[in-house]
């Protein structure tokens, strides 16, 4: 039994998990039914780790068997933490977020450690712990982070790990709660020492710092920390997750779109290495995102590439599969191919979201499409519509984020150009408030949001009939655009400045813009907006 014990293990270092759990299964055979008397420690070695292989090699009822027959038990809580731990995990890769939150807390105080109510938390609580975090971090670098001490407190490596498997399901059920995780986590770090939960712990500060701090170079620090401490020995598993957040939530902020698409494809391999299938996932994922806002051709090989790994993984989740079925539909719209009998739209991913697990997220991807789709085919009606139901103006980690909000600040500034008095009023002032925050953002000059400024310069100088501005902006912001490889955006500048010079009856002005833009689009693959133009 030890020697199928040391084979399973030796297997899951190697990531091979389907041997893995075939050589633990043999071990607890070779033990028998009165195992747990004669040898409970190796059985326990082999009933937990071959949980943490079954669930690795997608064998969702045999895990579950493994881990009931540890939690039934009297043992310890250090003794059923693997088994906890691979519960929760599966939890989250089922997409019942909440309940791996409320097993993960229950598992810190059970380990005598200390663990946040499970309820919103207040913005003056989070405030006074980020507070409190910063003055113990100081002005360290990424190097003087990534060299403090290996931490070696079995307990403290327990509660660290549970720490981060709550702050991982909190984001999609209880965003009030991942800042909170997040804090608490540093601060364990630069108490106790690093180890692998340092990387997320560094990582998701730093997606905080950027996207709702607004310190974008400073979150980047943290996730240069995050990579350094990854790279350490004994780290590797923890790479996937960290390359899905550095360069799917942070490096986007200060550096090009374009420059994280090779390694989120890396970080999909790296998790099906690895047999973090659910991260894998949401590299994917991410990358799919990143071609379609970042100007590739709709029918690029990279994009069909994406969808073709998609197709090819046998272990793909439910939250990954619908959500990168959300671009799959609005690649599909915008070539004009037909919808195949059986395929999904908008509302089926929503419902089955709805009926599966916590929605949040997804809710917010369907709706930033949607808008998306809308302005791009000239639905200003519709967009209007769908904005002044929307009353969330929070903005997450993602560029999805980003992207949303400048498509927000466009719709209400179109919607103030086409009403007027009070109302006009209304819609000018949301747009300012959206407009504010891309302007913001622009300081750390990504290049990702420098041509949707100008953009929106132009829109904003329209409905202040200063024309002069407004046809500079348009220049600039399609000069921009194309410098950068936004090819939508250099098509949708064009488009909108032709309407501009139509209106002022400028014939040979809206005529060149018009075929710029159906030159752009048809570039893009969007031969359903081109039909549509001609």
């Amino acid at each position: 039994a030890r020697r199928s014990l040391e084979a399973g293990l030796d297997a899951s270092k190697s990531f091979a998990f389907d041997i893995a759990a075939d050589h633990f299964m043999a071990g607890r055979k070779e033990l028998g039914p009165n195992g747990w008397s004669v040898d409970p420690k190796t059985m326990l070695d082999l009933t937990s780790e071959g949980a943490n292989a079954s669930y690795r090699a997608g064998d969702v009822n045999q895990m579950d068997e493994l881990i009931e027959d540890v939690l039934g038990r009297e043992l310890s809580i250090e003794e059923k933490f693997r088994a906890y731990e691979t519960k929760m995990l599966a939890e989250q890769a089922a997409g019942n977020y909440r309940v791996s939150v409320s097993l993960g807390l229950d598992v810190r105080r059970k380990l005598g450690l200390s663990a946040p109510p499970n309820k919103p938390v207040s913005t003056i609580s989070s405030l006074t712990m980020y507070l409190r975090t910063k003055r113990a971090l100081g002005r360290r670098t990424s190097e003087e982070i990534a060299s403090l001490p290996i931490l070696a407190d079995k307990r403290q490596i327990m509660g660290q790990r549970m720490m981060e498997l709550i702050a991982t399901g909190s984001y999609p059920s209880q965003p009030t709660l991942f800042p909170l995780c997040t804090f608490l986590m540093v601060n364990a770090s630069l108490r106790y020492g690093i180890n692998a939960s340092s990387c997320e712990a560094f990582s998701n500060f730093g997606v905080i710092l950027s996207a709702a701090l607004g310190d974008p170079q400073r979150g980047r620090e943290m996730g240069k920390a995050a990579e350094l401490i990854v790279a350490k020995p004994g780290m590797s598993q923890k790479k996937c997750r960290t390359i899905f957040a550095v360069h799917g939530f942070i490096y986007h902020w200060t550096s090009s779109l374009q420059a994280t698409l090779d390694p989120l494809l890396e970080g999909y391999r790296i998790g099906l290495d690895i047999g973090d299938n659910e991260c894998a996932g949401w590299c994917l994922g991410l990358r799919l995102a990143h071609l379609f806002y970042s100007g590739r051709p709709l029918c690029d090989s990279a994009v069909a590439d994406t969808i073709a790994l998609h197709v090819d993984n046998q272990h793909r989740h439910w939250f990954t599969e619908l959500f990168l079925q959300i671009y799959f539909i609005a690649i599909k719209k915008l070539r004009g191919l037909e919808s195949e009998d059986g395929e999904r739209g908008f509302d089926d991913i929503i419902e089955e979201a709805n009926i599966n697990f916590d929605a949040k997220l997804l809710n917010r991807a369907v709706f930033a499409i949607q808008l998306e789709l809308q302005v791009l085919m000239g639905e200003w009606d519709q967009a209007e519509k769908l904005v002044s139901e929307d009353g969330d103006a929070k903005v997450a980690g993602p560029f999805a984020g980003v992207r949303c909000t400048f498509l927000k600040s466009l719709v209400c500034l179109k919607a103030a150009q086409s009403s007027s008095g009070i109302t006009s009023w209304k819609w000018k002032r949301r747009a300012l408030k959206s407009y504010k925050l891309i302007r913001g953002w622009e300081k750390a000059k990504s290049g990702n949001t420098t041509h949707a400024l100008h953009l929106l310069n132009a829109e904003l100088a329209v409905l202040e009939f200063n024309y002069n501005r407004a046809q500079n902006e348009y220049k600039s912001a399609i000069a921009v655009a194309a410098r950068n490889g936004f090819l939508q955006d250099q098509a949708l500048a064009n488009e909108l400045a032709s309407s501009h010079f139509e209106r002022r009856g400028l014939d040979c002005c809206r005529d060149r813009h018009l075929e710029a833009a159906i030159k752009c689009y048809s570039e893009w693959g969007a031969a359903a907006k081109v039909r549509l133009i001609d």
